[in-house]
């Protein structure tokens, strides 16, 4: 149902946040 489509994009969405979040954090971290 919809629910599991939900689920599947929050996942998706999850792991590109994660993984940008943690782009930034390299970042910066280099930067400094």
């Amino acid at each position: 149902g919809f629910s599991l489509v939900y689920r599947a994009f929050i996942h998706k969405f999850d792991i590109k946040l994660n993984s940008f979040l943690r782009y930034i954090y390299e970042t910066n971290d280099r930067s400094i």
